[in-house]
C-alpha cells in the first residue's frame, strides 16, 4: 500500500485510507466529509507537515455550518490516528482541537408562515407531487429527511434541495432554515400542545427520552411557565 504514496500528500493518504473503510455503509458521510472538506483544504500539505493550527483553521472556516465544522475534525482526528497506527506519522495534530460549541436547534413555523408552506406546497403539488409529499411527510410525521432520503426515489427525476430552497425562499424563510427544521417544529407543536415528553420521544424515535428533553429544554421551561401562570391565576380566582 505505501508503494502508492509518491508525495506523502494528504489527499494521497486519504486515497489509502478511504479504499480501507470503504466497504462499510455507515462511513459514506466520513468518506463525503474527506471529500468536501478535508482533501480541498489539506489535500496539497504533507503529511508530516500538518499542523494543529491548519485543523484549527480548517474547522473555523466551516463556522457558518458548525456540526459539519465539529465532523471534519472529528474525521481528522480519526484519520490521523490511522495513519500514526500504521506508522505514517508520529503525532496527532487534532487531538487538542476543540469542537464547536453544541447549540441545541430552536425552530417553529409561525401560523402564517405555515399558512404560506401549506398554500405553497397545495399549488405545486401538480407540478412537482413527489417533492411537495416529501416536505409534507417530514411537516406531518417528523420524520428525518435521511429517512426519506432512502427511498427508492431515483427512477425519478428529483431534486428535493433545489425544491426546498426555492420553497423555503417563498415563504419568507432564512438560508439557515433547512428541511430538518421541519422536524423540530413538529416536536416543537407537540409538546406545545401538551403532549407528554415521553410520547414525543417515541414519535421522534430519539434514543432515550434524555435527548428529547436535552435538544427541547427551552420549549418544555416555555410549557411550564403557562402552566405555573395558569394555575396562579386559577389561585386569584379562589
Amino acid at each position: 500500500r505505501k508503494s502508492e504514496i509518491k508525495a506523502g500528500t494528504f489527499a494521497e493518504y486519504s486515497a489509502l485510507y478511504s479504499k480501507a473503510i470503504l466497504p462499510k455503509k455507515s462511513n459514506k458521510t466520513e468518506l463525503n466529509i474527506h471529500r468536501l472538506h478535508l482533501i480541498p483544504f489539506l489535500g496539497q500539505h504533507k503529511l508530516a507537515d500538518i499542523l494543529p493550527v491548519h485543523i484549527e483553521t480548517l474547522r473555523n472556516s466551516l463556522a457558518h455550518i458548525p456540526t459539519t465544522g465539529t465532523k471534519a475534525k472529528m474525521y481528522a482526528h480519526k484519520f490521523f490516528k490511522w495513519c500514526i497506527k500504521n506508522g505514517y506519522m508520529q503525532t496527532n495534530p487534532a487531538t487538542d482541537i476543540a469542537d464547536f460549541p453544541k447549540n441545541k436547534r430552536q425552530f417553529y413555523l409561525t401560523d402564517t408562515q405555515f399558512a404560506k408552506l401549506s398554500a405553497e406546497l397545495q399549488k405545486r403539488e401538480k407540478t412537482f407531487p413527489i417533492e411537495s409529499y416529501f416536505i409534507g411527510l417530514m411537516v406531518a410525521t417528523g420524520c428525518r429527511p435521511e429517512e426519506l432520503f432512502r427511498r427508492p426515489w431515483k427512477k425519478h427525476r428529483v431534486s428535493f434541495r433545489s425544491f426546498w430552497y426555492d420553497l423555503r425562499d417563498s415563504i419568507g424563510l432564512t438560508p439557515q432554515d433547512q428541511m430538518r427544521d421541519m422536524r423540530h417544529h413538529y416536536a416543537t407543536n407537540l409538546l406545545r400542545q401538551g403532549v407528554g415528553i415521553e410520547t414525543v420521544s417515541k414519535l421522534m424515535n430519539h434514543t432515550s427520552i434524555k435527548t428529547t428533553a436535552d435538544h427541547y429544554a427551552h420549549v418544555l421551561t416555555e410549557v411550564k411557565e403557562k402552566a405555573l401562570a395558569k394555575t396562579s391565576k386559577t389561585f386569584k380566582l379562589l
